[in-house]
């Protein structure tokens, strides 16, 4: 008897589910659930409520359903799932058919971006689109993000908040929370939630500085079209500027795209505006092309000042280009402009030469028998308010012949002559000088195998011969540097082969010159990398004329354990000066990392160039790296770094 009942049960539970898979507004929907009341075109269903329509999944306690309007009121926990979001809250009225409705107590996962937002109310006004009140949201996982007791590591809390899928979240009256502590409060906030190109504010950076104080920069992005946006950023330094930027970039097709960079502070400590320029276009086709890359900085002290790490705040010159070149037949054409500035303290600009413009035109290596021939041709202007100036024009002419295999011998002939017109006095304008170069080298290889290696030894001896004729020229490039020479040089090259690549090579090269009537060996030249199972390199040069060494350079990188370090050292006797370069990195945990450099010069007082130190801390949904960084003799800059996984980075210097 009970299973008769039961399966009479079943039989009617099956007749109402046939009959309520009937078209919701065209939809299908499924149901199922331990019992099920019929109140006209309601139905009241309990007991492990599962609700389906196209993909969307509503599994619940207790649920009321329109069968006509798709309405569905769920209470005793209610999840939701659909391809976009997941949700989870205490009771929820909602639409099977237009996919929205309320929830409240609810939690929401969205997919694709990975982010939790908890509400007390959330409205689902479109597919894609929700209102909550009194919620918050996160990228990290755990029991605070998916709705437990616990605090997420770091989460935006907004009295309301409003989210487009794919587009971004905005809110009002909204704080940074790190463990549930409230750390940053805004009124209003709008970030992106996608790592798609969107419009809108970016995350401030924020920090201080010694030479100038505490730093904000606030950062607007502009998504102008799929090819072309633009950031537009406020700073502002206590001490002594305020200012902006503007950089707009655009990619027009595969063979065009470019960037322009501008930023003007107004340094009221030298009361004058720094500004910076910065422009790269880059457009070609199959027989033409042309590239600007320019950098124009106002004041020498801008990067000093307004960068606070060495690497770039050390830069002596700056140099702006302009070339253009295209293909006529066999020959390659040229137009060139450069504009160097020199940043060095005190440096007069009057004196820097510039190369205004250069125009010329390249020869493709042509073969006549067993030579072959190359040439170019050039003409440039040398321009500068103070010292010489004027034109050069050189032209170009070199043949080269290779004889053999193993060993080979390559031998060369180039002449050179070159003409002047210079502004000075008259008679004095125009200058000619003709250089004679020949190159020979003969050069062969080794092979033997030792032990499971390859080792292969190439020796080569090289002559250089160059002799130079007519008047003599200004500086205005290392093109003038050229003297007569007569050289030769023996080369022993060995390198050590196994299965993976290269293990070490070794080089030793001694020269002798001929030249200027006092014949003397050149500086030797002694050379060695290892490149497995670490990396090391020194390579030194001893001046046997004076007796002493001339330069040593080295450089060292290795991994032990988790211990990561490279190190670097370079001498110059001509200079007198040494320097040395450490870095050190290791992990403490899978999360915490610490590293670690500096910067020696035996020259400078009390030898630091620049000491820093960072530690590093990365989550699921979350990193921060804490550095200092100090330069003499009292420069220092403390640099706080956040960055939160789908919201970008919030800086802190």
């Amino acid at each position: 008897m009970a299973q008769a009942g039961l399966r009479k049960i079943f039989i009617l539970l099956a007749g109402f589910l046939l009959l309520l898979t009937a078209p919701a507004r065209g939809a299908k929907v499924q149901i199922t659930a331990d019992s099920m009341t019929g109140m006209g075109e309601a139905y009241l269903f309990e007991g492990s409520v599962v609700l389906k329509r196209e993909g969307a999944v509503i599994r619940t306690e207790r649920a009321l359903y329109n069968r006509l309007t798709g309405d569905v009121e769920a209470t005793g926990g209610v999840t939701y799932e659909d391809p976009q979001v997941s949700i989870q809250a205490r009771r929820a009225e909602l639409n099977l058919v237009t996919r929205t409705g309320t929830l409240h107590d609810a939690s929401i996962y969205i997919k694709e971006e990975g982010f939790h937002v908890k509400g007390e109310e959330v409205r689902r006004v479109a597919p894609d689109r929700y209102t909550l009140r009194r919620a918050s949201a996160t990228t990290c996982e755990g029991d605070g993000a998916a709705g437990g007791e616990g605090s997420p590591d770091w989460c935006l809390r907004g009295r309301k908040v409003n989210i487009l899928l794919g587009e971004w979240l905005k809110a009002t009256h909204a704080t940074f929370r790190i463990k549930g502590v409230p750390v940053l409060y805004t009124p209003y906030l709008n970030v992106p939630i996608i790592r798609e190109r969107r419009t809108g504010l970016l995350m401030p950076t924020a920090g201080y500085r010694d030479l100038t104080g505490f730093f904000y920069s606030q950062p607007f992005f502009w998504a102008m079209a799929d090819n072309r946006d633009a950031t537009f950023t406020v700073d502002y330094y206590s001490r002594r500027a305020l200012g902006g930027s503007v950089e707009y970039r655009y990619v027009e097709g595969p063979k065009t795209e470019g960037r322009l960079y501008v930023r003007a502070l107004d340094d009221s400590e030298r009361d004058e505006v720094f500004s910076e320029w910065q422009a790269f276009h880059r457009q070609r086709s199959r027989n033409a092309g042309g590239i600007l890359d320019l950098r124009v900085i106002s004041h020498d002290q801008y990067l000093r000042i307004y960068e606070p790490y060495l690497e770039q705040s050390a830069t002596r010159f700056t140099e702006s280009t302009a070339r253009l070149w295209a293909w006529a037949g066999p020959a390659r054409l040229f137009l060139l402009g450069r504009f160097r500035q020199d940043l060095k303290e005190g440096v007069d600009d009057d004196t820097v030469v510039q190369s205004l413009p250069e125009a010329g035109a390249f020869l493709t290596p042509t073969r006549v028998g067993p030579l072959l021939f190359m040439g170019d041709a050039d003409g440039v202007r040398f321009d500068r308010d103070l010292g010489a100036r004027g034109q050069r024009y050189d032209l170009r002419l070199r043949t080269l012949h290779t004889l053999g295999r193993v060993p080979a011998l390559t031998q060369s002939v180039e002449v050179r002559e070159t003409l002047y017109d210079l502004a000075r006095a008259p008679g004095e304008d125009s200058l000619h000088s003709e250089v004679f170069t020949y190159q020979a080298a003969l050069e062969g290889a080794f092979i033997r195998p030792v032990g499971g290696y390859r080792h292969s030894l190439e020796p080569a001896l090289t002559y250089r011969y160059v002799l130079t004729e007519g008047d003599t020229a200004p500086f205005f490039d290392l093109r003038e540097q050229v003297r007569d020479e007569s050289v030769v040089a023996l080369t022993l090259l060995n390198r050590l082969y196994g299965e993976g690549g290269e293990y070490l090579t070794a080089r030793v090269e001694q020269g002798y010159d001929f030249g200027d009537g006092n014949a003397h060996f050149l500086p030797l030249l002694l050379e060695v990398v290892l490149r497995r199972p670490f990396y090391a390199a020194v390579s030194g040069t001893y001046d046997q004329e004076e007796g002493r060494v001339a330069a040593v350079n080295s450089a060292l990188s290795f991994s032990y354990r988790l211990l990561r370090l490279t190190a670097g050292q370079s001498f110059d006797a001509r200079a007198d000066v040494s320097t040395y370069t450490l870095r050190m990195s290791r992990p403490l945990t899978r999360a915490l990392d610490v590293a670690a450099g500096l910067r020696y010069d035996d020259k400078e007082e009390g030898g630091f160039e620049e000491i820093w130190a960072s530690l590093g801390y990365l989550s699921q949904c979350w990193g921060a790296r804490v550095a200092y960084v100090r330069r003499p003799p009292d420069d220092f800059t403390v640099l706080v770094n956040v960055s939160l996984k789908g919201l970008g980075e919030v800086g802190i210097r």
